[in-house]
Order: C-alpha cells, then structure tokens, then sequence
C-alpha cells in the first residue's frame, strides 16, 4: 500500500518542521504533500532540508484559496501519483511514532476497512498540558451511529483509501464542516470506518482559536450536513439535531471546559 500524506500550510512555520520530523518517525515510507495557500511565512528551513526529496512534494497557491482547495489540489497530485492510501495531517498537529504502524496494521487486519481515525492528545499549544484525550468509536456500526450526533473522528488522524475520494468525490469547498462532511459522505457511499484504540497524534488548540460567531457557523455547517443525512426512522438523526440545536446556542467555552474537567478528574496529577 503507498501511502501519501497530505498537510495543508498557512503561517505555522514555528511548528511544520516538528510535524515533518514526527511523520519520519513512523519509520513508513511515504510521500509529503505540503499545500501551501499563499503564506506570507513560507517554510523556508522545512524546504531547504528536504525539498529536494524524492519524496517531497511542495504545492504553493498563487492565491489564498482557502484549505479545501489545497486538500484537494495535493489528495489529487497524491492520487496521479499512484497513492492507495491518504493520509491527513494539519500543519499544528505532531504525529506520534506510532501513527502509522497502528493504523496501517488496520487496514491490513481487515481489507474492507476505507476510513480510519485514532485517538488524540487534545494538548494547550501555550502550556503544552493535556486538556483531554479524544476517543472515538472504533467499531463501523458505531461510528455510523455516532456521526449522526457529531463528528466522530479527530480529522489530523484520519487515512482514506483512494477509493473514498473517487467514488465519494472530494472535500467541499462550500462546506465550513469540510470534515464531517467529508466523513457523512464516505459513509453514506457506503465505505466501512474504523478508529484505533491508540492515541496517534498530539492536537494542539490554541488559545481564542475559534470566536463565538465561527463556532456557531461550525455547529451551523454541522447541522446542515446533518440534515443532507437526516434518516426519519432513525432516532440518532433526530438526536444529533437537537444536541447541535444546544450547542448552538450553549456558550463558547462550555464543551472544552466540560471535557477539561472530566479529563483532569480522571487522570489525577498528569497535567
């Protein structure tokens, strides 16, 4: 299986070298996609050591275009170039070692498996404290379940095959849940999901990050795809609306510090 992964870059030159260096780790052979959407802060060291890579593959917008147009432009460069499989990893987010070798050792258990997440340190970028680990289901049936009611997948994780992409299509644009969307999509083609137990990648969440008005026009996008997968005779549909219904209007900061709290209580003396 060649694998490819795929970071779009805006301006995180401080962190993209540490991101490169955690994917080498995994000891995996793999093709790099750095879609850069026109950054005024190129990642200048991260080029110089390894742009001349076979294995480096360097896309820069002439414009701003936004993150689904680089998703998109460099899943297809990816694709041309013979992938099997795709590999998503924000520009902030660290890959543990264990990355690859955990969730390629799904697909290899079951050939059936299209899509597969992990688990995630959710980690303060200031501090460097974990504020809660992000477990998912790990089972198809319950993920199906699930992502009526949100999102059940950390998206820094998340491999696809190539198959999802061509038969499903690609990230779109008009969606501000690109994600989930994406996600909705491939399960309703019909593509069997899994999440690794283990946790594979540290998520950093910077401070004031997301506003009051773009996390409601997340909650907002969520609801609309949502509402394209909307399945009368199942509870779950109604369910998932009505908990992004509260969401939306509940405040900020209540689900991070929810979680916070639960995290800190269940893991005593670790932050």
């Amino acid at each position: 299986m060649k694998l490819a992964v795929v970071t779009t870059y805006y301006n995180e030159v401080e962190i993209i070298g540490d991101v490169v260096e955690g994917l080498r780790a995994n000891n995996t052979p793999f093709d790099f996609y750095l879609a850069d959407d026109c950054s005024s802060k190129p990642p200048s060291a991260v080029l110089e050591e390894y742009g001349r890579e076979p294995w480096f593959h360097y896309l820069r917008n002439e414009k701003n275009s936004g993150a689904v147009f680089g998703l998109n432009r460099a899943i297809r460069a990816a694709i041309e170039a013979g992938a099997d499989l795709i590999a998503i990893n924000d520009a902030d987010d660290i890959p543990y070692r264990n990355r690859f070798p955990d969730q390629l050792a799904a697909f290899r258990a079951d050939p059936e498996l299209a899509i597969v997440g992990g688990a995630a340190d959710m980690v303060d970028y200031d501090s460097g404290a974990v504020l809660w680990q992000a477990h998912h289901a790990t089972s198809h049936n319950e993920i199906r379940r699930n992502n009526r009611v949100n999102s059940t997948f950390v998206h820094s994780t998340v491999i696809f095959r190539r198959e999802v992409f061509e038969k499903a299509g690609f990230y779109n644009p008009s969606a501000y849940a690109y994600d989930y969307d994406m996600i909705s999509r491939g399960l309703a083609a019909g593509f069997k999901a899994g999440n690794v137990a283990s946790v594979v990648l540290k998520y950093n969440i910077r401070a004031n990050s997301m506003s009051v008005s773009k996390r409601r026009t997340q909650i907002a996008s969520r609801m609309r795809v949502q509402l394209d997968h909307f399945d009368a005779a199942n509870f779950w549909s109604y369910y998932g609306l009505a908990r992004s219904i509260a969401a939306y209007i509940a405040p900020n900061n209540a689900a991070t510090n929810a979680k916070t709290i639960a995290h800190r209580i269940s893991a005593p003396g670790r932050n």
